[in-house]
């Protein structure tokens, strides 16, 4: 009874996912996401370099995610205080509440 009680909560976060993203190819913009919120929970500032090398995926397949998740208002970019040149990402309060709403999500 539990297993199937943990494979609805499972089904529902999938859906959730579904919705928020688009197409099939949603397992890129949630590992983006993953990884700038978890960076932003552990104190660490994420460059858009190291946005794009910290996952296994193409190029061109990360900067279509990003630029979804920035055109959508999932992320936001600014100027890095210490050097203009480098910019960084940071997750907005629309990602930090799709994640906490798939966090928490219950039946």
């Amino acid at each position: 009874m539990n297993s199937v009680r943990e494979f609805n909560k499972f089904k529902k976060r999938i859906s959730l996912i579904k919705q928020t993203f688009p197409n099939d190819s949603f397992p890129i913009s949630l590992e983006l996401i993953v990884f700038i919120c978890e960076q932003n929970f552990l104190g660490k500032e994420v460059t858009v370099n190291s946005l794009f090398t910290s996952v296994n995926f193409s190029y061109t397949a990360i900067r279509h995610h990003y630029l979804y998740l920035l055109n959508n208002g999932f992320i936001v970019k600014k100027e890095s205080e210490n050097d203009k040149r480098v910019k960084l990402v940071a997750p907005s309060p629309k990602s930090i509440q799709f994640m906490n709403d798939l966090s928490y999500l219950d039946m």
